[in-house]
């Protein structure tokens, strides 16, 4: 029962020409940009984007290297620490109203790391792949079970829609209001 609507202004220096914070290219504007972030304020489950896209775990801000289920209902670690699942929680949906899916979560990780930021090659360098298992469940698979924060750097990733990409090009600056899952939403600029 929260209120809803309003208006939220960010402070920013110079200007910016577009809407995509993950690739090089542009200056994204102030609010997309609080980009996933492994390790940064002693959590590896990052605030990616926070503002307009969210990710399967959040991290605390005074517990080091933790996540708890955002968008993820249920998170399991296999036992050889060689995989983990993610349940997506049933009521996760993007700003237009559809479902937040396990195949957005896997187009996300794919087009992060073949589009995005080359920085994300190397975070994820470990990441062997990531698999929808069904609608709502997603496996990502690991090379080496010695990085123990991959659950948590897989985890902090932003969820993108993948539909709504489809008609963009992800490789240029967004010169239009983006579509993500979370709390705030760009109405005009």
């Amino acid at each position: 029962a929260a209120p809803k609507g309003g208006e939220v202004v960010f402070g920013m220096n110079g200007s910016f020409d577009g809407f995509n914070p993950f690739i090089l290219k542009g200056n994204p504007a102030m609010g997309t940009t609080s980009l996933w972030s492994p390790g940064v304020g002693g959590s590896a489950a990052g605030s990616a984007g926070g503002h307009v896209w969210e990710t399967l775990l959040v991290g605390s801000a005074d517990e080091v290297s933790t996540g708890y289920g955002h968008l993820a209902e249920t998170v399991e670690l296999a036992a050889d620490g060689l995989s983990v699942t993610f349940t997506l929680r049933p009521q996760a949906r993007f700003a237009d109203g559809s479902p937040v899916t396990a195949a957005d979560v896997v187009w996300t990780y794919e087009t992060l790391l073949e589009k995005g930021r080359p920085s994300l090659k190397v975070v994820l360098g470990d990441v062997a792949g990531a698999e929808a298992l069904d609608e709502r469940r997603v496996v990502f698979r690991f090379k080496t079970a010695m990085n123990r924060d991959l659950p948590l750097i897989v985890g902090g990733l932003p969820v993108l829609p993948k539909a709504w990409w489809a008609t963009r090009d992800f490789t240029r600056p967004l010169a239009e209001a983006p579509m993500g899952s979370g709390p705030y939403r760009v109405e005009g600029f």
